[in-house]
Parts: structure tokens; sequence; C-alpha cells
């Protein structure tokens, strides 16, 4: 997350000029729980790397036609349920470590999580999933700053016009209409109008 985007999310929670301080306290917060997202999906990627060599050596076993056969299927099929497990911790870890980065609150990723991870097979589908939806909420917040930008400008009128219609015309203005009014009716042309402020 660059400062700009820091500076941006912190107006957007309702801070209008964010100090350096604030958003270099944001930026180490993302930092850090980034940090401990990546910490945490590495950590399962490790005990996943080890179930896969467990199974490896299973598959050896069973290769060999040992006689306890029907008991090592059952401990493979456990490890086979355990690397399951552990890869699906290990893209929830991913996807929520993205997640964090992206200034997202812990109680949204989790209802997002099993979504963002259901149906994948590789750690790359989930990063490239996260980052659409990351990529999507940025949209959606430009987008949302721009049209409060346009909104709030809108309202302020244009420097010089006239924002409320003929009760806010100065007496110079609504004189000046009278004597368009009368003189064009009689056909005097601005020779006329003219000849009435000398």
């Amino acid at each position: 997350m660059t400062r700009e985007q820091a500076k941006s999310q912190l107006i957007a929670l309702g801070i209008s000029e964010p100090t350096d301080k604030q958003i270099s306290d944001l930026l180490d917060s993302v930092t850090a729980e980034t940090k401990k997202e990546k910490d945490k999906a590495d950590k399962l990627k490790e005990q996943a790397d080890k179930a896969t060599e467990l199974q490896k050596q299973l598959d050896e076993i069973n290769e060999k036609g040992l006689s306890d056969l029907e008991k090592m299927k059952k401990a493979n099929e456990a490890l086979v349920s355990q690397v399951s497990e552990l890869k699906g911790n290990g893209f929830k870890s991913e996807a929520k470590a993205i997640l964090s980065k992206a200034g997202l609150e812990d109680a949204d990723i989790d209802v997002l999580i099993p979504g963002m991870v259901a149906g994948l097979d590789k750690v790359e589908d989930v990063q490239s999933r996260a980052n659409a939806y990351v990529g999507a909420i940025s949209k959606i917040r430009e987008n949302a700053i721009k049209e409060k930008e346009k909104k709030d400008l809108d309202g302020t009128g244009t420097p010089g016009g006239n924002p409320g219609g003929d009760d806010k015309k100065t007496e110079a203005a609504k004189y000046a209409e009278t004597m368009v009014k009368t003189n064009s009716s009689e056909s005097k042309g601005s020779d006329a109008i003219i000849g009435n402020y000398k």
C-alpha cells in the first residue's frame, strides 16, 4: 500500500486532513498484519510440504506390498485429508494477507474468504482472485471519491453566477432586464438602452 492509498483510506474513514504520522501508523499496521499473515501462510505451507512428503513415503510403502496394507491405506486417507485441510488453510491465509494489505476489516475478510478459496487448486489462483477483488474494491472507492468530489463541486455554483434565481438578482440586473424588455417592445434598440444610463 502506498502513502497515497493510505491517505485516501484515512480520508474515506472521515479524517479530512490525515497527518504524516497517521499515514505512517496505518502503513505500519497494514505491514505488520501482512507480515503476520504471510508468516502464518509460510508455516502452513511448510506443514503441507511435510504432509506431502509423508504421503509420498506411504505410497512407497504401499507399493512394497507390506502385510499391513489396510492400516496404511487408512493412514494414507488421513494424510490426504490432512494435506487437503492444510492446503485450504494455506489458501485462506494467502487470501487474508492480500485482503488485509488492501485495508479490509477482519470481519469482512472472514465473510469473503470461504468464497474466495472455494474450488481452487493452486495458490496462484487464490492470489489472482483476491487481487482481482482488491482491484474492484479500489476502483469502487476511487469512483465514490470522484463522485463525492463532483457532487461537492456541483453544489458550489458558478463563480459570479446567479445561484438562486430571480430572488438573488441585484437591483441593477432587474432594472437592465426591464429596460431591455421595454425597449425591445418599442423597437428602440441598444442605443436607447444606453441612453438611459447617460
